[in-house]
């Protein structure tokens, strides 16, 4: 399975149509078109835009260049939340990472 089928069945498992996929990444749908056609042209999308696609459709990146993996696989969704969570972090202030690490704590013990 190459990376124009892995996008075709991401957009299918997730119900994304062409438009709305081009529109999430910022691209024109004819760009997308290009990549889901089987002609002999050999369009892919470039590396620049996989972590917009892969974020879009909700896979892991890695599966998305590979085919290694699952979309769905819980290995993946912990990558998306680590990259989430770490995002967060880097932006909260001392007073808000003390209140997470509170909630986390509260949580745990729970």
């Amino acid at each position: 399975m190459d990376i124009k089928q892995r996008i075709k069945q991401a957009m299918e498992l997730r119900d994304v149509t062409q438009t709305a996929l081009a529109h999430a990444i910022g691209i024109k749908p004819q760009a997308v078109q290009k990549w889901l056609s089987f002609g002999e042209d050999g369009t892919t999308p470039r590396m620049s835009k996989i972590p917009a696609i892969a974020k879009a459709l909700s896979v892991p990146e890695s599966w998305l260049l590979t085919g290694i993996g699952s979309p769905d696989s819980e290995e993946a969704a912990k990558e998306e939340l680590r990259k989430l969570i770490t995002t967060e972090v880097n932006e909260l202030d001392r007073e808000g990472l003390d209140q997470v690490l509170a909630e986390a704590k509260r949580i745990r013990r729970s």
